[in-house]
């Protein structure tokens, strides 16, 4: 079931009034993890992560896993079948980017498997792992947090097919009439009789809503307020201004959000700077990434690139889909 907010939609809006972006409120959708401005442009929070790259590589062929596409635990027959997967080379990030994460190891495969469950694109995905990655807290914190950083490394056919593949899933899942279903103790709505196409942004459409943000000047200094090149960023614990070099780092949950916000306000998250983001057109990036400074990720930049990149990720846009038999 999709997680719905009602409490962002009704409480937490606002106004976008500067920098060129939709003056309309952005609100989190009640899909998973999408933000709407307007009634017609809906953008993921965040950038796709690793965890949500690795639910399509098992699960690119949703048709094989019923339960999957119902939004249910698996069977048990289910649960063999996803842990004897072999994974498709086609899937994978470039190999000689693999080569310098130190969890590429996930992308292996696993003998000993178990299944963790992940917070994916639009639902609760069970992922096999290596029993040894998860033998311990330390090393399940170490999984988890990869997990929840950025997918780079592959290419703009990759991404593509990651939209098509993103649309299929939620077509099935979410393009039925919505029902009343008995639970045994309470009828829930299922089914929402609307689906999205999802892809690549536009380059106009990600230069809307880059919040072309400066780093924020406070009393310590100037700290950055995305994670871009030689970034400054304040200690929370002591508030100190400390020198950071980010070139090694694509963790989105210890930088700011991109669009700077009063209180608990719904916002995209690392639209400028942390993993440049492809857009609709083969080449053009936008938005900047730790490998490059903040100048390069401001509205109008375009960030080019010709291959895979450690730097280079996505993240989708989605337009309503009305299913034709409701």
């Amino acid at each position: 079931m999709r997680r719905v907010l009602y409490i962002f939609t009704i409480l937490f809006l606002t106004h976008l009034t500067t920098n060129g972006q939709d003056k309309k409120s952005p609100v989190l959708n009640g899909m998973w993890g999408l933000i709407n401005y307007g009634d017609t442009i809906f953008i993921d929070e965040t950038e796709i992560k690793v965890g949500e790259w690795l639910d399509y590589v098992y699960y690119h062929n949703p048709y094989d896993y019923p339960n999957y596409v119902r939004c249910k635990k698996l069977s048990e027959t289910e649960m063999e079948k996803i842990k004897a997967q072999k994974i498709e080379s086609s899937l994978l990030p470039d190999i000689g980017v693999l080569k310098n994460i130190s969890a590429s190891y996930i992308f292996n495969g696993c003998k000993n498997c178990e299944l963790i469950t992940f917070s994916s694109v639009s639902s609760k995905a069970e992922l096999p792992f290596d029993a040894d990655s998860l033998k311990n807290k330390e090393s399940k914190t170490r999984l988890v947090k990869y997990l929840n950083t950025p997918i780079t490394g592959i290419t703009y056919e990759q991404a593509t097919k990651f939209c098509e593949w993103r649309t299929i899933v939620d077509s099935l899942r979410y393009g039925q009439p919505p029902k009343e279903k008995d639970y045994g103790y309470i009828y829930v709505s299922v089914g929402h009789g609307e689906s999205f196409i999802f892809s690549l942004p536009t380059p106009e459409e990600f230069d809307r809503l880059n919040p072309n943000q400066d780093s924020i000047a406070n009393k310590k200094g100037i700290i950055a307020s995305y994670n871009y090149k030689n970034a400054k960023y304040s200690d929370s614990k002591k508030e100190i201004v400390k020198n950071k070099e980010c070139g090694h780092q694509l963790n989105e949950w210890i930088f700011f959000s991109s669009i700077n916000h009063t209180g608990w306000k719904p916002s995209t998250i690392n639209m400028q700077g942390n993993a440049s983001e492809m857009t609709s057109i083969k080449g053009i990036a936008k938005g900047g990434s730790y490998y490059q400074y903040a100048t390069e990720s401001k509205k109008g930049i375009n960030n080019n690139y010709t291959k895979q990149e450690a730097w280079l990720g996505f993240r989708c846009v989605a337009k309503r889909k009305k299913n034709k038999n409701y």
